[in-house]
Parts: C-alpha cells; sequence; structure tokens
C-alpha cells in the first residue's frame, strides 16, 4: 500500500465534515431568520391593527359628528313641521269656520225668502212688523237674542240680516222684511223646488176622508184612501214646514230647548239620541207631560192647494206597528194633538210648525208613483239614517221598497183648529208678539 493511498480516506472525512458543517451552519441560519421572522410578524400585524384601529375611530368620530349634525337638523325640521300643521290647522279651522258662516248667511236669506213666498203664496197668518206670527220661522227674533248673548257668529249673521231690513225701506207686514222687490225670487223658487218631489198616481180622484174607525190599537185611523188629482197635486217636501202649519216659531239652538220650550236636561239628551238613531222610520220623539213631538229629518206629503199634509216614511212592519202604539200612547194625554217641532237635517236647528191633531191614516202606496229621479232623492234620504253596511246601498234600499219590505207609513197633521193654542205655546216659548 503507498502512503497517497493510505491518507486518501482521512481527506474524505475532513470533506464530509466540512460539508456536514457547512449544512449544520445553514439550517442554524435558516432558523435564526425563520425566528427573526416570526418575532418580527406579530410587530407588524400589531402595528397594522392600530392603524386600522385608528383609521376606524377617526370614521366613527365623523360618523357622529355627521348624526348630531342630522339629529340638529331633524329637530329643527320637526319643530317647523309641527309649527307648519299648527298653522295648516288654524288656516283649515278658519276657512271652515267661513265656510259655516257663509252656509249660515245662505240659509238665513233663504229662510227669508221662503217666508216671504209663502207668505205671497200661501196666505199664512201675520200681524204688523213689530210682531212675530212665524211666517219667517221666527228668525229676527233669535237673531236678535243671540246678538245680546254675545255669539260672535250668529250676530254677524244677524247684523247682516239686520242691514239688509234696514236699508230695504220694506213696510211688508212680516217680522223680517225683505227688499219690496225681491231680486232673483225665479231662482230661488227653483232652487226650493229641488226639496221637493212631484208624486203621481194612476187614481184620478180627489183626496177625501169618508170614514174613521177605530184600529186594533185604539187609535182613530182614517180608512179613506188618498188620491191626487193629477200629476201636479201633490209633493214630498224634506225642508221646509207643511203647509198644514199656519203658526211657526224658530229657529231654535238646542240650548234654548231648555230654557224656552221648557224640556230638562233628561229630554235633550234624549233628542239627541234621536238624531243618532240608524233604523228605518219615522224618528219621533214624545214629550207627553208636556203634549210635545220632535221629529227628526221629515218627509212631508202634501197637495199643492194646502189642504191636506201627511208625514210619511218607510220602515219594516214591526217598526211601524211599533211606531202606531208610541203614537196611541203619547196621544192619551191630548187627545192626539201635540205641539210639534221638526228638524230638518239641512238646517240643523229646531223650528216649531204649530200644535197638530195626529191621525194614522192609509194613503195610496206612494213609492210606485214616483220618478227615477224622486225615488233616489227618497232612497238618499233613508240611506243617510242607516249605518249597516248592507242597507246603505241604494240597490238594496230600492228593492226593500220595491218588495214593501220597507212598507209606508202616514200621519195626518191638521193644525186649521189650533191656531190659538198654537199662539199661545209660540208666545211661551218667547216667539210672540212684542209688547209695547
Amino acid at each position: 500500500m503507498s502512503l497517497s493511498d493510505a491518507q486518501s480516506p482521512s481527506s474524505n472525512d475532513v470533506s464530509v465534515s466540512e460539508l456536514i458543517s457547512q449544512l449544520q451552519q445553514g439550517l442554524s441560519n435558516v432558523k435564526l431568520c425563520y425566528e427573526r421572522e416570526r418575532d418580527q410578524r406579530p410587530v407588524q400585524d400589531t402595528e397594522e391593527l392600530g392603524n386600522q384601529i385608528k383609521a376606524l375611530k377617526r370614521e366613527n368620530q365623523e360618523l357622529m359628528r355627521n348624526s348630531s349634525l342630522a339629529a340638529d337638523m331633524n329637530q329643527r325640521l320637526t319643530a317647523q313641521v309641527e309649527e307648519l300643521n299648527h298653522e295648516v290647522m288654524r288656516v283649515t279651522e278658519e276657512r271652515d269656520a267661513e265656510r259655516r258662516m257663509l252656509r249660515r248667511y245662505r240659509q238665513v236669506i233663504r229662510d227669508a225668502l221662503v217666508s216671504k213666498e209663502m207668505e205671497q203664496n200661501d196666505g199664512l197668518e201675520t200681524v204688523e212688523s213689530d210682531g212675530s206670527e212665524g211666517s219667517n220661522w221666527g228668525i229676527q227674533r233669535e237673531a236678535q237674542q243671540d246678538y245680546d248673548e254675545s255669539e260672535a257668529d250668529a250676530a254677524e249673521i244677524h247684523d247682516y240680516l239686520l242691514d239688509v231690513t234696514s236699508q230695504s225701506g220694506s213696510t211688508t207686514s212680516t217680522p223680517v222684511a225683505g227688499p219690496s222687490r225681491l231680486p232673483d225670487v225665479k231662482d230661488h223658487r227653483a232652487r226650493s223646488r229641488r226639496h221637493r218631489a212631484r208624486v203621481s198616481s194612476d187614481s184620478p180622484s180627489t183626496p177625501t176622508e169618508d170614514s174613521f174607525g177605530e184600529s186594533s190599537l185604539g187609535l182613530s185611523i182614517s180608512e179613506a184612501r188618498v188620491e191626487e188629482q193629477s200629476e201636479e197635486a201633490w209633493v214630498l217636501e224634506y225642508t221646509h214646514p207643511p203647509r198644514a202649519s199656519k203658526v211657526k216659531a224658530g229657529p231654535i239652538a238646542w240650548k234654548y230647548l231648555t230654557g224656552r220650550v221648557g224640556l230638562d236636561e233628561e229630554k235633550v239628551a234624549s233628542l239627541k239620541r234621536l238624531l243618532d238613531s240608524v233604523d228605518f222610520g219615522l224618528r219621533v220623539q214624545f214629550v207627553e207631560d208636556q203634549g210635545f213631538a220632535f221629529i227628526h229629518d221629515p218627509i212631508i206629503l202634501e197637495d199643492v192647494s194646502g189642504k191636506q199634509s201627511y208625514l210619511i216614511d218607510w220602515a219594516d212592519e214591526e217598526t211601524n206597528l211599533q211606531l202606531s202604539q208610541r203614537i196611541k200612547e203619547a196621544g192619551e194625554c191630548c187627545d192626539y194633538t201635540f205641539h210639534t217641532f221638526i228638524f230638518p237635517s239641512d238646517r240643523e236647528r229646531w223650528f216649531y210648525i204649530s200644535a197638530m191633531t195626529w191621525t194614522i191614516e192609509d194613503v195610496w202606496n206612494v213609492w210606485p208613483s214616483l220618478s227615477e229621479t224622486h225615488r233616489g232623492q227618497v232612497v238618499s234620504r233613508l240611506r243617510s239614517r242607516s249605518q249597516n253596511p248592507e242597507d246603505t246601498r241604494d240597490v238594496t234600499i230600492m228593492d226593500m221598497l220595491d218588495r214593501e219590505v220597507l212598507k209606508q207609513f202616514c200621519v195626518r197633521l191638521d193644525g186649521d183648529s189650533h191656531v190659538e193654542l198654537s199662539r199661545d205655546q209660540r208666545e211661551k216659548m218667547g216667539y210672540g208678539p212684542r209688547q209695547q
């Protein structure tokens, strides 16, 4: 073996050792780098997260400032809206008050014109200009007393009327003196006729009363069948008093029912409930101990000559029987003669229309004799009284009338023989002729 061959393995061992040492050194370096990188990353992540938190805080502060500004703006806008709502309510109330005032103006003027027309055409009783027989429904008298009590809305209306009467220079005998020449009388009469429905029938003869009998209720009921002369002989009236009324007084406000008319608070409350009734049929309230009858929203059937006037309404048979019984019981105190008051729904006041004898009568079936237009007026009247959705449809009410589910009920009114009694009651209520 040569010397060179003996040294060769040793040098190889050195080379391997160096290689292993280098590898270990490299691994150590890698480990150091890894550990250094590992130690530095949380610091970087923490710094990055800190920066993000700072950015979010700045954004949150900006949002809070914006929210505060928005809250302030919302508060200001809410205050403005409330102020505007108050202003709108004030303006609306003023508008409604003006409309009510205008309606009162129109109603009082219309009543005055109607009174004048009724006096001229029907020959209603009148007295000298310082009295109030009632052909004007006591408008000026009511006006003056409302003015004395300083009711601003009524005072304005009455001042207007007083101005009209003082400027007219009229010497007519009615308490409310109108112009000596009434302007637009034709137009007014045309408007007045809107409330009247012409009633026609196939019966040719004039209304008569042939006999009177006793009903099963013991109430005097005429068995005569009332018929008309022609299409123009009968009307349905919704607003004005019947022609049978010769002595009138009013309008009578609710507050005067206790003082002037003499009702207690309980009876006045009962009358208010009468206005809220939702049933079909004649709406009447009797005050037996005083001989009073109060009718809400009456429908008047009468011939144009003024000889016969009827209350007419429609209800089911049971309701009509109950009404007959009520009239019988109430009439026992006063021989079926009631001081009669009416409350037309479009006037919203009570009116005294004389002491009237009430007599239930069977007349011809009015509904089939009405034209479509006038049927619509009757249906509209009946519909306004009912809150049952099934009963408020026009087709339903018409069907009930056609099939006579709603039956006709009539009461004849006669005030001719009670004029003095009516005058006494009118003066008792403070609507009579003024004392000299």
